[in-house]
């Protein structure tokens, strides 16, 4: 959109991705970078099957109307299993992008990933030479949006369990993937409920969005700390409600 609201043009996803041959792409993300002033795009392609695929770029300029660099990287060559729910992050240096990984056909949870892209690359109009990492019992790691030039590591954060309020932080440097503390925390507010399937929250047009579950959904690394949002019920025992946290980091 322009400054003053309008629209400046709609893109169906399919025609978006087009050119890399894509059946069904879904679960769009996209970000503005301010400090290299270009635009990033992640989401999914066909979900349940071995055709799955994880799909990002970057746009040439700061004008999302204009060329875009696009890339798709195979879900599993082995075809066992499928990509879902990319969740997108960076800092100056890395890109990120991590994918929950389920049973091909099915809805079997299987795994996690990441994978994480060199960010100068990817400026330079290269596939950002893409490295995958493993993440045994992760779920969902959200890769924070990070507004510091300077800020060399890149922080993600886990929900783990809503009735002990147990949650995760992650670093990365380079493609070196840490828990900060070496271990879970827990959310000083207390424990929550996780919204279940069909639980939809209101929305002005009277369609629902549907919460789910309790993953975080967004991060934002500013001034030292990681701010992020989740859906949950609270209190525990009734209602739909948002919780954001804060949580210092020391860097």
């Amino acid at each position: 959109r322009k400054a003053d609201g309008k629209v400046l043009s709609r893109v169906s996803m399919t025609s978006f991705w087009s050119r890399l041959g894509t059946h069904h792409p879904f679960d769009p993300r996209v970000l503005y970078d301010p400090h290299s002033d270009r635009w990033l795009v992640s989401a999914a392609n066909d979900p349940l099957l071995a055709s799955s695929s994880i799909l990002y770029g970057i746009s040439d300029t700061s004008d999302p109307q204009g060329s875009w660099h696009l890339y798709a990287i195979d879900a599993d060559p082995t075809n066992a299993t499928w990509a879902d729910f990319p969740t997108l992050g960076f800092d100056q240096s890395t890109v990120a992008i991590d994918v929950n990984m389920f049973a091909a056909g099915t809805g079997t949870y299987v795994s996690n990933r990441l994978i994480v892209l060199d960010y100068a690359a990817l400026r330079a109009g290269t596939s950002g030479q893409p490295v995958e990492i493993g993440v045994p019992g992760g779920f969902t790691l959200q890769p924070a949006v990070t507004y510091s030039p300077s800020e060399e590591t890149l922080y993600l954060v886990e929900h783990l369990d809503s009735f002990s309020a147990a949650y995760r932080f992650w670093s990365l440097r380079g493609s070196t993937l840490r828990v900060v503390g070496a271990a879970s925390k827990t959310s000083p507010l207390g424990p929550w409920a996780t919204p279940g399937p069909g639980n939809f929250l209101p929305q002005s047009d009277g369609r629902g969005v549907d919460a789910d579950d309790s993953r975080v959904g967004n991060a934002v690394f500013r001034n030292g700390h990681v701010w992020y949002a989740q859906t949950i019920n609270l209190p525990p025992s009734s209602g739909v409600g948002c919780r954001c946290g804060c949580r210092g980091l020391g860097t």
